[in-house]
């Protein structure tokens, strides 16, 4: 358990009288964040302009790895170089987003955490920052009862139109399921899963989107979220809306066999909405190759009509290949190569007659 007066607490520096004044008047708030997420870290710098930020809770590195495990990342297994490397890059990317963070803290506090729901580190910090507003955006653990009996009015943050696509990742399963809209929500913690009262949401279409760009949308679109929760809890006439379980649907991450295209099965646009994600991927020439970008074709196939097997390439050219689909045909524009490398040149350019599977 890490104390909130252990070595992990970064000291508060000084701020000017005007500050001050400026401070006391926003309402007090300790915000749980999600450092290794762009949209975690999204949320630091529009809560210490909105609120009166006195700390930001962030998880070791020891509890990300108990979530990736839990949410079905991969483990660091194999060859004994290899799990080497790959923690060394996870301890890399933990300590840099954290620095980020730190650019971000202005005069909070940084406390780091093993379990946000040790009762006794949670009895710390209520007396510590007693009535303070909890906020939460991508905090890799869940809290329980003990956590949510102390702060009852804890709010989170999350990236889809609630009650849909409560869950993990859900800027992935809006895209691969071919939704035209959806946004971000703030709403109370309860003990289901992103169940909680919403407060505001930030509607948004994605038809144009593909993973990248829908993410720089989210994450765009979080300052003004953030700045409208702040203004809800001012209000004393806003009421929070119950969510709607009837019309909830509940998501977990996603893994490897979510990602395969198949060709048999899926139709044109399900292939493209899943290319749409940047994971999509079948196997050519022995290997798994992925699928970065690409476009449904106007060619379509009769039904019943006889064709080219789902999966052959019926047209090339130099930067652009045509595929069949069950029901159509996709226009692929980019492929890496199983190594991550972009397939561009001649020799390994597809060519048609060739199949992906």
């Amino acid at each position: 358990m890490t104390g909130l007066n252990s070595k992990y607490v970064i000291p508060v520096h000084p701020t000017t009288h005007d500050s001050i004044t400026s401070e006391l008047q926003k309402r007090p708030a300790i915000l749980f964040c999600g450092h290794r997420s762009r949209f975690g870290l999204a949320h630091a710098g529009p809560v210490r302009e909105a609120f009166d930020l006195k700390a930001v809770v962030v998880a070791d590195a020891p509890r990300w790895r108990i979530f990736e495990e839990r949410i079905g990342e991969r483990a660091h297994s194999g060859p004994g170089l290899q799990v080497a490397i790959a923690r060394a890059r996870a301890a890399a990317q933990h300590w840099r987003c954290l620095n980020r963070l730190k650019r971000e803290l202005g005069s909070a506090r940084l406390i780091i955490t093993h379990d946000a729901n040790n009762r006794e580190w949670i009895a710390q910090l209520d007396r510590r920052y007693s009535g303070a507003t909890i906020l939460c955006a991508a905090f890799p653990q869940v809290f329980r009862s003990d956590f949510l009996n102390t702060f009852p009015r804890a709010i989170n943050f999350h990236p889809s139109l609630l009650p849909r696509y409560r869950g993990a990742h859900p800027h992935y399963w809006v895209l691969a399921r071919g939704e035209t809209e959806s946004g971000i929500t703030a709403h109370y913690i309860d003990s289901r899963i992103d169940a909680g009262d919403i407060l505001v949401q930030t509607p948004f279409p994605i038809s144009a989107y593909n993973y990248e760009t829908l993410y720089r949308k989210i994450v765009h679109e979080v300052p003004p979220l953030v700045h409208r929760v702040a203004a809800f809890l001012d209000d004393p006439h806003s009421r929070p809306i119950k969510q709607d379980d009837e019309c909830a649907t509940t998501f977990r991450n996603d893994r490897d066999v979510h990602h395969r295209i198949l060709w048999k099965t899926m139709t044109a646009v399900e292939i493209y909405n899943l290319i749409r994600t940047h994971t999509a991927t079948c196997d050519f020439r022995g290997n798994t190759i992925s699928i970065m970008e690409a476009h449904t074709s106007p060619i379509q196939r009769a039904p019943g009509s006889i064709g080219p097997e789902p999966g052959t390439i019926v047209n090339a050219t130099t930067n652009a290949i045509t595929v069949a689909a069950k029901d159509g045909c996709i226009e692929i524009d980019c492929l890496l190569d199983h190594r991550g490398r972009k397939i561009s040149n001649k020799r390994r350019w597809p060519s048609v007659g060739e199949t992906f599977g």
